[in-house]
């Protein structure tokens, strides 16, 4: 009876050896595992089938060893689906993100009355000079050259090329852009020009040195008479003031609209741009 209890401990040795042997060399990716694992299966396969039979713990810590690979297999598919899942998150939360984007473009509060149409841009600007986007929306949904594009921010460009389903909108922060814009609380009108992306507009004529200016007010447009674009509509808030030998207020004015950032604007279909 002690011979076979001796027996029995060696052979439980033995596995509790080639179990840790067989996993130490798995988790390290030696390539041979699979070789070394199956000779190892074919020759204690008698002790292992007699104790699975005798109900011991040598059966078990043989079918740890075996099913190793099963545990992998099935580690691996949770991983596979959680990361699916992350990415589902991902999505729902981005869908969210352009869908509040897309109300706050809709419902601007200082157009009210005036028909407009929300488009989505689909051209961004890009690493070339150039001061424009195309949106999805085109002559099918009412656009014309001419028409003005606003965020809930303020005014974005302007409409110069319109096909069915596509228009392609100029950007204030192109150098060639001028747009007539009036402070608010003051009956002066100016001409504000484009100054490249990620600049100031400039504003250089019509601000004499008696308008009182200060950093932080806002500009609007004009909306004089036959103007492209409707009175009111924010441009940007006056960044910096300075006086040019003709006693000209020369003013920096900071676009109220985020230009390089534009994922939806709002089209007019402002009568005047007819």
């Amino acid at each position: 009876m002690a011979s076979r209890t001796g027996r029995s401990r060696l052979t439980l040795v033995i596995l509790v050896l080639v179990t840790v042997t067989l996993v130490t060399l798995d988790v390290r990716n030696v390539g041979p595992f699979e070789r070394v694992k199956s000779a190892a299966e074919a020759a204690l396969d008698p002790v292992v089938s007699g104790a699975r039979r005798a109900g011991g713990p040598l059966g078990d810590a043989w079918d740890s060893v075996t099913g190793y690979d099963d545990l992998k297999r099935e580690n691996e598919r949770l991983r596979t689906e959680l990361e699916i899942e992350r990415g589902r998150d991902l999505a729902n939360a981005n869908a969210t993100v352009v869908l509040q984007e897309y109300l706050a473009q809709a419902q601007i509060q200082y157009v009210t009355d005036i028909p407009s149409t929300a488009a989505r841009v689909v051209r961004q600007l890009g690493n070339f000079p150039g001061f424009t986007v195309d949106v999805d929306k085109g002559s099918s949904a009412g656009v014309k050259v001419g028409m003005p594009a606003v965020t809930s921010a303020g005014l974005v460009g302007r409409v110069v090329d319109v096909a069915p389903g596509r228009s392609r909108i100029r950007l204030i922060s192109d150098p060639e852009f001028e747009l007539g814009v009036r402070l608010v609380g003051g009956e002066a009108v100016a001409i504000a020009r484009g100054t490249g992306r990620g600049q100031p507009l400039v504003v250089s004529e019509g601000i004499d040195i008696t308008t009182p200016v200060a950093v932080g007010m806002l500009m609007t447009t004009s909306g004089i008479d036959r103007s492209v674009y409707p009175p009111d509509i924010p441009v940007g808030l006056v960044a910096e003031v300075e006086v040019d030998p003709g006693l000209n207020q020369v003013l920096s004015v900071q676009p109220a609209a985020s230009l390089e950032s534009l994922t939806f604007v709002t089209i007019l279909l402002y009568d005047n741009a007819l």
